[in-house]
């Protein structure tokens, strides 16, 4: 049994994949100038139509579709861990943490933007059999106490409690809960650790490394030498960089000073191979990368389906950035320079 999943999960992630949008795609849609436009094309000639089907594309608007989108991004991958389950992985949990604290930090910015109704229409009435939240009572809340309320009996209660304490919090509850949340997914991935495949940990390890690098650069950048904040914020036990080297790079005064310490490292050499100008965006394709080549070419179920899930991720996020492009009248070239992972014809 345990063989057949594996196989299965090998066939279908690589199958899923071949379903992605093309570069012609990419183009069509950064061309686009309105809304129902995006919406029109994506369920008329993508494989989010079936996803879509319900929606008028004339009426589309921004949360909903959005919605939709992140919608089809779980329902891939409940697909993908029926059958990781039957292998004796256990990543599924770690899923069901992350969709959580999306929500959470979907309802902070509601309330730091001093709207915290609206909240409602984008509620993803799909995940409440999944959650360990009252998504209902989430829609109900009008303030961090009434928040907190809602969360008691939930792990993320005891997570966030502590901010109800300071006075500078207002409007600022998102950047100061997510680490907190965040560190709850580190947390999680520390035990997973402990029985997890050699592929597993590979994969998780470059994840948080490409993940946190990023973060600590921008603190050079806004704070120089004073990373603190960023120290604070490392768990050791899923890094794939050594402890001095991670020593060396807070050390750095400023955000060059961190680039010129972090061409030293085993992330280098995959650093220099390509252009960019922004460290985030750099990590980014060098995930990109290296989750397809994974995708194909790795043996291990639950690598690949990782990869998949990373790449399905990342579409996401480029349909969400044509979105906003679309949504402030950027033109089509300059669109298309913030997705990752997207050859075109320039």
């Amino acid at each position: 049994m345990a063989n057949k999943a594996s196989n299965a999960i090998l066939a279908k992630a690589r199958a899923m994949y071949g379903h992605r949008l093309t570069p012609e795609d990419y183009e069509a849609l950064a061309a686009c100038r309105t809304l129902p436009e995006v919406a029109s094309y994506l369920k008329n000639h993508t494989a989010y139509a079936q996803v879509l089907s319900q929606m008028n594309p004339a009426f589309a608007q921004r949360n909903r579709l959005e919605l939709e989108l992140h919608h089809e991004y779980f329902r891939k991958q409940a697909a993908l861990c029926r059958y990781e389950m039957s292998i004796g992985q256990d990543i599924y949990r770690l899923f069901i943490l992350q969709a959580d604290i999306q929500q959470l930090l979907t309802c902070l910015r509601y309330l730091d933007s001093g709207r915290p109704g609206d909240y409602l229409f984008v509620l993803p009435s799909f995940l409440q059999k999944h959650t360990q939240l009252n998504l209902y009572a989430l829609a109900s809340v009008t303030d961090f106490a009434s928040l907190l309320t809602a969360l008691e009996g939930t792990p993320y209660y005891s997570r966030l409690e502590p901010l109800a304490e300071l006075k500078d919090a207002t409007n600022r509850l998102t950047a100061l809960a997510a680490p907190a949340l965040n560190g709850m997914v580190y947390d999680e991935l520390i035990e997973l650790f402990k029985h997890a495949s050699k592929g597993m940990q590979d994969y998780y390890r470059r994840w948080y490394d490409l993940h946190m690098l990023p973060v600590v650069w921008r603190t050079k950048r806004m704070l120089g030498s004073h990373a603190q904040e960023s120290q604070k914020r490392l768990r050791l036990g899923i890094t794939a960089l050594p402890v001095k080297t991670w020593n060396d790079l807070l050390q750095a005064e400023d955000g060059d000073a961190f680039v010129e310490e972090l061409m030293r490292t085993r992330y280098g050499k995959e650093f220099r191979s390509i252009e960019w100008t922004r460290l985030d965006e750099a990590a980014g394709q060098l995930q990109f990368m290296w989750c397809e080549k994974n995708l194909r070419f790795s043996t291990d179920p639950v690598v690949v389906l990782l990869c998949y899930l990373e790449l399905a991720k990342n579409e996401i996020t480029n349909i969400t950035h044509i979105i906003e492009g679309v949504r402030y009248g950027l033109p089509k070239e300059q669109i298309l320079d913030t997705l990752i992972g997207v050859d075109y014809a320039a």
